[in-house]
């Protein structure tokens, strides 16, 4: 058998288990465990800072860039060809015999679709439950949604108030 055949099949298997114990080696020298940390009271970990009170006066933050109450609404091309939401005689007062009351607002973009919600309860109204809604909608927000309108109709029957 000639010699140089001999140490090249020796050669390989050593050159492979040396690479692999430097490979192994290597690995564990940057796979430090990291350093311990003292015990800290549950307050000081959780970072709990005061929550402020919601300003229902402040005008809209977050997703929402505006919002206006009306007394109906158009639809118009927008300029980079999407549907736009126009408040039709936006006022803060409606009549009792209103038809409905239309919430118009306008986002900032956004990533994901997501549904809104309006509520409407009754205020300071003898004998109703404050808590008890009154007219709900609800609009989907699609991606290419930059604005959209509720519409909160009165109630089809009277509301039965309490007697106190």
């Amino acid at each position: 058998m000639d010699h140089s055949r001999v140490q090249g099949r020796l050669t390989w298997p050593l050159f492979l288990a040396a690479m692999a114990v430097g490979l192994l080696c290597a690995g564990l020298s940057l796979a430090e465990d990291p350093p311990l940390t003292r015990d800290v009271p549950i307050e000081e970990f959780q970072n709990r800072g005061e929550v402020p009170s919601y300003d229902f006066d402040a005008p809209p933050q977050g997703l929402i860039r505006s919002i206006q109450f009306a007394e109906g609404f158009e639809e118009e091309m927008g300029f980079r060809r999407s549907h736009e939401m126009v408040p039709v005689r936006p006022t803060e007062v409606f009549r009792p015999d209103s038809p409905a009351v239309f919430i118009v607002f306008q986002t900032h973009q956004h990533y994901e679709s997501y549904q809104i919600f309006g509520r409407c309860y009754p205020e300071h109204v003898e004998g109703l439950d404050p808590k008890r809604v009154v007219a709900q909608d609800v609009m989907y927000m699609a991606l290419e949604d930059e604005s959209g309108y509720l519409k909160l109709s009165p109630p089809s029957r009277r509301l039965e108030t309490r007697q106190v």
